[in-house]
């Protein structure tokens, strides 16, 4: 059960992240958001995410987006995003039995904008103050879809279209120069990753 803030706004993450520039921006927003929505304190999360032109829609979408699940030729079969890991760790106060319901777009008051997949969790402690905190534990597959987020067709796209032209030129003189020898071109990964952590905060050692 997850109890809702009156002052709850799906697509608060998206409003914070209006003057957005970097990936970064949206994870580091993320905690401030959940919070707004649900009075659930995110104290620590990392992540690692990868660009690609086609990340599948057949459990989640962008928030104006299609999804689809048969695979029905007729609609998007995906769309552009970031797709990878990410793990986080809330405060358990008794209101959140499930991460689920705090994440993705489908939701009538989850945070739109990251959209969860698999994944699972476990209870770990935390002292703050001197007092004892039970927290959760997530691990989780994460999709954020590029149509969300308006900053991010120049944060990614644009650098991945610069890095192909990058590549493009370096098989080019390759060619030139060596025109009898094989040329093996390294898939072009454009990745980010990073970390939030609340300080107030520390983890209880086993």
């Amino acid at each position: 059960m997850i109890k809702v803030n009156k002052k709850a706004d799906r697509k608060i993450l998206v409003k914070l992240c209006e003057n957005s520039t970097k990936v970064d921006d949206i994870f580091q927003n993320l905690p401030k958001a959940i919070k707004n929505n649900f009075n659930v304190e995110i104290i620590e999360l990392c992540y690692k995410v990868e660009y690609r032109r086609e990340v599948s829609n057949s459990h989640s979408c962008p928030i104006n987006g299609v999804e689809n699940f048969m695979r029905d030729a007729s609609k998007p079969l995906h769309y552009r995003g970031l797709q990878g890991r990410i793990e986080f760790t809330i405060i358990n106060n008794m209101r959140v039995t499930s991460s689920s319901g705090l994440f993705g777009n489908r939701g009538t008051y989850s945070v739109a904008g990251v959209n969860l997949g698999s994944g699972g969790g476990s209870s770990v402690q935390y002292m703050k103050d001197g007092e004892l905190f039970i927290a959760m534990n997530y691990t989780y597959d994460v999709k954020v879809f590029i149509d969300d987020f308006e900053f991010l067709n120049s944060a990614t796209d644009a650098q991945f279209i610069s890095m192909e032209k990058e590549a493009d030129k370096k098989e080019r003189l390759h060619k030139l120069k060596y025109p009898n020898r094989y040329y093996y071109r390294k898939p072009i990964k454009l990745s980010y990753e990073g970390f939030y952590t609340n300080y107030d905060y520390t983890k209880v050692k086993k």
